[in-house]
């Protein structure tokens, strides 16, 4: 019988939570370097952020 929770499995919960914590990382980061806000561009270390973010929403 299915549980009548709407309680998401320990795993999925994990990776949604990794998942925000990627996005937030690099929404501060451009919001707070000067390069990312000045050119509009990705600095290196956005960039990096960014894959991070992308790999975790890909695993969630």
């Amino acid at each position: 019988m299915a549980d009548s929770t709407d309680e998401k499995p320990a795993g999925e919960e994990a990776g949604l939570s990794g998942l925000q914590q990627a996005y937030t990382a690099f929404i501060v980061h451009t919001q707070q370097c000067a390069v990312c806000r000045g050119t509009g561009i990705d600095c290196a270390d956005a960039a990096a952020l960014k894959t991070a973010w992308r790999e975790a929403r890909a695993a969630a």
